[in-house]
């Protein structure tokens, strides 16, 4: 998510919530920062209809994918709740709200303004672009198995997420997941595709072999400390790490091979298979209870 866009959305008028200020914005409509009238701080996201330039059939094809999430991640604890969703087609717009992602300093907001809030995203945890953080092994896996439970859910309900990668990823009760802001699409339905990018495979997203690709990079970049542009380049200080830490990016390597491998057969089939290779290296590596 940008923050504060130069061409702004028009400001929505959202029956039940106060608009605090805008907090993000992507191609197709602002994240707006919302109070209900419990008092409770919330996200709200509107997607605009000019935005999204696809006709009033495709508009409400993607309101109705959307929907499908809503009643997906009421099944499963570890994706991100959507509380509310409401559609106005006069002005050609929907919206959800959902849960408020934890802030960035790791504290809910309290002032008045909610000034300060910015929600916590793994991009923000791994640091500057040119100064990523390589995360240790125990935090590693405790993410990396969340976010296999979380794909695997959205999988299993017939979902994809298409658009993988650290800015997408948040954390809310301190448990990493995907932020609906994203978003989803229905599995297997392919979609536009610019071309091979750092997330994405040959073949393009769209299906679940192409997120299992798209959470290796992710692994990558929080295992190695490196952009997801430059895999498979290891650490340049490779050797002079601690044996066992070196051993342990040596088996981290092996899993991302087969996560990321450009031939879809030789991926993992699933995202808990892909789970469970990371729960064998955490127990070889004596990392206890990594969720």
């Amino acid at each position: 998510m940008t923050p504060e866009p130069s061409s702004q959305c028009p400001e929505p008028s959202i029956p039940g919530y106060q608009l605090l200020r805008r907090i993000g914005a992507g191609s197709y409509g602002d994240v707006w920062l919302v109070r209900n009238e419990a008092g409770q701080l919330r996200a709200l996201k509107v997607i605009f209809r000019s935005k999204l330039g696809s006709s009033p059939a495709d508009f409400q094809r993607e309101y109705g994918e959307l929907l499908k999430y809503g009643m997906v991640a009421d099944l499963y604890p570890g994706l991100m709740q959507i509380h509310h969703f409401g559609q106005n087609t006069t002005k050609g717009h929907f919206y959800y709200v959902t849960e408020l992602a934890d802030d960035v300093t790791k504290q809910r907001p309290s002032d008045p303004d909610c000034n300060s809030y910015r929600p916590r995203t793994l991009d923000q945890v791994l640091g500057a672009d040119r100064q990523r953080v390589r995360l240790p092994l125990a935090e590693w896996t405790r993410i990396g198995i969340e976010l296999t439970q979380a794909l695997g859910q959205l999988h299993e309900g017939g979902l994809v997420y298409r658009n993988i990668r650290p800015s997408n990823i948040v954390f809310v009760r301190n448990l990493a997941t995907f932020s609906v802001f994203g978003l989803v699409a229905i599995a297997e339905e392919g979609g536009p595709f610019a071309g091979p990018q750092p997330f994405t495979p040959l073949e393009g997203p769209g299906t679940k072999l192409a997120d299992i690709f798209s959470l290796g990079r992710v692994l990558y970049e929080m295992a190695m400390g490196l952009r997801a542009l430059e895999y498979p380049r290891l650490p340049e200080d490779m050797e002079d790490l601690d044996v066992a830490v070196r051993k342990n990016l040596k088996n981290i390597c092996e899993i991302l091979i087969k996560a990321c491998h450009p031939n879809t057969g030789c991926r993992y089939t699933s995202a808990a298979e892909l789970g469970k290779e990371l729960q064998l290296l955490a127990g070889a590596a004596g990392v206890e209870d990594p969720k």
